[in-house]
């Protein structure tokens, strides 16, 4: 998985991961069988995942310096950990109230809304590189 990170950039595989997450999503809210849910899109929601979370570790620890890595990288597994204890009650209640698509649908502005900060961070870690290099 990480030669391909290697190869096309952290940044690339969590935006390229994000969009797929999304079109899933799209696909999710159709009329499909249960066979092309777990042969497609289960199958690539995991890859997506084992893709994606190499990235955003090493996307984040870009950002801090070298003596304080061990404490931001726990405290983002923190952060991680305790959103998949909360996704589940929260799109629950969604469900129940109102209903499995404005559920998917949600799920997919969410990754909209992801999608547009890491291009925001991705733009401002250009801009830092351009000017450590011309320092």
């Amino acid at each position: 998985m990480s030669f391909i990170a290697r190869l096309v950039g952290e940044d690339i595989v969590i935006l390229m991961s994000i969009i797929v997450s999304a079109f899933l999503l799209i696909v999710e809210t159709m009329n499909i069988t249960s066979s092309v849910y777990i042969f497609m899109i289960m199958p690539l929601r995991s890859l997506l995942r084992d893709l994606m979370t190499p990235c955003i570790d090493a996307n984040f620890l870009y950002s801090i310096p070298k003596e304080d890595r061990g404490a931001a990288l726990g405290g983002l597994d923190v952060i991680l950990s305790a959103s998949r204890i909360a996704a589940p009650i929260v799109y629950g209640y969604t469900f129940d109230h109102y209903g499995f698509r404005v559920m998917l649908m949600g799920s997919m502005l969410m990754c909209v809304f992801v999608a547009v900060l890491q291009s925001a961070a991705i733009s401002i870690g250009n801009e830092e590189e351009k000017k450590e290099k011309s320092a």
